[in-house]
């Protein structure tokens, strides 16, 4: 039996809501304004000691940081991390904390050592000892102890500010949005959804699809299972509908801002471009849903298909399709015909970091893909392929994957290079339904 597990990159879509942990929640933990014991912790990186204590930093504003290398809201979070600690200096402290062993922190903390913001901050790795004081379900979680070593605050990513900073250096009893992520329901994601209280009431079902209102508690995310016996599921749970649309035609390409045309009257419905505690009370009030589709191995690479289906009867004010759309675009091409590419076999690898990657006997799609998703999903312009090749490639790039002018320059040497240009590209298009049309086209 094969069995093959895809968690959906949230970020890439622009969620509010970061990767899960794998920290379980003990009965006590400290909450803000309780005093923080003591404790010593092993593993300690990057100082002169391999242990610490609580203690070594009390003179300063000490923020713990729990991240994890598969967290990509934590990753993006270092080089803002590294700048506030420089900025600060010996008024605080950033203390990365990972459940991860060293030997999975060391060797990716190491391309860091070549960016201009680099500074090495101590790390705790292999932790079994800070989660357990301060629990958590979402990662990254930030807990701030204040030089009288009592928490100040529990936060999220967004209030990791230099004007927050400056307000707890400046007075004790400053308020910052709390992240309390200790009471959500129960999920376990290789398990149906509903079923037996996983996640919430439901009833059993071997094949079904469903769609439900804002569940709170339930964790937002997006799975999706293969499995050459049980068949497939997918999973997205407390999502913006804007999102449902973009994954049900996830098999056609993908689909971000710069590659949506919304033409409805009222978008709020859609997705709020809110964050933080705005955003809670938006999708309290009913914006986001989940959808679970599980279809036997017989229907396997119909679901997208069963997904639209879904979506269409239920959402009928709005039509979702794909269209030409005439568009200002990044374009990879190739800059000569000399083959530059063509992979020397091999086993597939697809390898990306900040600071470049490695492809080998894969497709330029994993390439366009991986940048559009993440490194270059701020840009207003989308990346296409324009270069025509249609075999598999060989690429290793060093080089700021999020400027494109240094992936140029690293991409001269395959004859390379993303350019702008002016062309007819796939667009997914929303728009209001005509009232007398009871039918939705896809």
């Amino acid at each position: 039996m094969k069995k093959i597990t895809i968690n959906i990159v949230l970020a890439a879509l622009c969620l509010n809501f970061p990767a899960n942990s794998q920290t379980a929640r003990p009965e006590k933990c400290l909450r803000i304004g309780d005093k923080v014991p003591d404790v010593t912790f092993s593993y300690l990186q990057n100082e002169n000691s391999k242990t610490g204590k609580l203690s070594d930093y009390k003179e300063k504003l000490l923020i713990l940081d729990f991240w994890a290398t598969w967290c990509s809201p934590c990753i993006a979070m270092i080089p803002k991390m590294e700048k506030l600690q420089k900025d600060f200096g010996t008024k605080i402290q950033f203390l990365p904390v990972a459940y991860q062993p060293a030997s999975v922190i060391l060797p990716h903390l190491k391309k860091r050592v070549k960016t201009p913001d680099h500074i090495d901050l101590p790390e705790v790795t292999d932790d079994k000892v800070l989660a357990d004081l301060f629990p958590h379900t979402y990662l990254p979680h930030y807990v701030w102890i204040g030089t009288d070593g009592t928490v100040k605050a529990i936060t999220g990513y967004e209030e990791v500010t230099a004007e927050n900073i400056n307000k707890l250096l400046a007075a004790s009893d400053v308020k910052l949005l709390v992240k309390n992520d200790e009471q959500l329901l129960e999920y376990d994601k290789s398990k149906p959804l509903f079923i037996n209280n996983n996640g919430g009431s439901g009833v059993a079902m071997t094949y079904h699809s469903l769609i439900s209102n804002y569940t709170p508690g339930l964790p937002a995310g997006g799975t999706v299972t293969r499995d050459s016996i049980a068949g497939t599921k997918f999973s997205f749970r407390n999502l913006p509908l804007i999102t449902l649309f973009r994954m049900a035609y996830w098999d056609k390409d993908y689909f971000a801002d710069n590659r949506t045309v919304i033409e409805v009257k009222d978008t709020s419905k859609l997705n709020s471009g809110l964050s933080g505690a705005p955003y809670l009370e938006w999708m309290s009030a009913g914006n986001v849903y989940t959808y679970e589709l599980s279809l036997p191995p017989a229907l396997s690479g119909k679901e997208s298909d069963f997904m639209r289906e879904d979506l269409a009867r239920y959402f009928t004010q709005y039509q979702t399709g794909i269209e030409k759309r005439k568009i200002k675009c990044l374009a990879l091409v190739r800059t000569s015909s000399k083959d530059k590419l063509k992979t020397a076999g091999g086993a597939q690898v697809a390898d990306f970091s900040t600071e470049g990657f490695t492809l080998r006997n894969t497709s330029i799609w994993a390439l366009i893909q991986r940048l559009n998703q993440i490194y270059l999903r701020s840009s207003k312009l989308s990346l296409v392929d324009a270069t025509a090749y249609t075999g598999t490639i060989d690429l290793s790039v060093n080089a700021n994957l999020t400027s494109v002018s240094a992936i140029n320059l690293a991409l001269q040497k395959y004859d390379l290079r993303i350019e702008e240009r002016v062309m007819d590209v796939d667009m997914l298009v929303i728009r209001d339904r005509p009232e007398k049309n009871n039918l939705q086209t896809y």
